[in-house]
């Protein structure tokens, strides 16, 4: 548990790591940090990681209510980001990024073998679902 404002140029620092690293390109990934024993602060929809400012962020209750900063709305993906905080309260901080290569591995088509070298960590082929709309 941390302070908002700390929390939040937490999130914008981190945001921009994760795009130098090559681990998320434009609005491709989200972060979320738990503010309080009801709360996390989460980043936008549609933003991309590196281009975010403490500003940009929304405040929501682990009941998914927007409690601060609705000048936007959540990341489509706050309902993950919820469960995760809900499930470990001793788990201050949730990202979720889609790294281009993985993303491009596991790309629409035929099933693919586990590509991880302990298959027992993977244990069958992954077979991609049907493409939708983000969100």
């Amino acid at each position: 548990m941390t302070g908002t404002a700390e929390a939040a140029a937490a999130i914008v620092r981190l945001g921009r790591r994760l795009t130098g690293a090559g681990l998320v390109v434009g609005s491709g990934g989200n972060i979320s940090v738990r503010t309080g024993d009801e709360q996390i602060l989460v980043t936008p929809s549609g933003f991309a990681l590196d281009e975010l400012a403490p500003s940009d962020l929304v405040t929501l209750g682990l009941d998914g209510s927007v409690q601060g900063g609705g000048a936007h709305r959540p990341t489509s993906e706050a309902h993950m980001h919820l469960a995760a905080h809900r499930a470990r309260p001793d788990a201050p901080v949730v990202v979720h990024v889609h790294p281009p290569h993985v993303t491009l591995l596991v790309g629409p088509g035929p099933a693919h073998p586990p590509p991880h070298p302990r298959p027992r960590l993977l244990r069958a082929p992954h077979r991609p679902g049907p493409l939708r709309a983000v969100g």
